[in-house]
């Protein structure tokens, strides 16, 4: 019975690591595959989660900024989806906005 009830309590969201792994790893082969647009040809440097959020059981929302190796800074919402056996992955992204860094 302890079993069932703590099972239903976690995993409802991502980990803040587990959603940096999956954005970069996402953002990384995306610049990859489409060499045209501003993620094109550069890597992601740093990721800061701004906030997850339960949308409902096994689909999540969260914000976060990604700066890239050339200095852009973006800022995404990404949607995670719980796949069972596999884990989180993500379900879609839509770009919030943009800003470039002088360094």
């Amino acid at each position: 019975m302890l079993f069932l009830t703590l099972q239903a309590c976690g995993g409802r969201i991502p980990s803040t690591q587990r959603a940096q792994n999956i954005i970069k790893s996402h953002f990384n082969h995306y610049g990859k595959k489409y060499p045209e647009t501003p993620f094109g040809g550069h890597k992601v440097q740093q990721i800061q989660i701004l906030n997850l959020e339960e949308i409902q059981r096994h689909l999540s929302y969260g914000s976060a900024l990604l700066t890239l190796d050339n200095g852009a800074v973006f800022k995404i919402n990404m949607n995670f989806l719980y796949k069972s056996p596999f884990g989180w992955r993500q379900q879609g992204w839509e770009l919030v906005s943009k800003s470039n860094s002088d360094s």
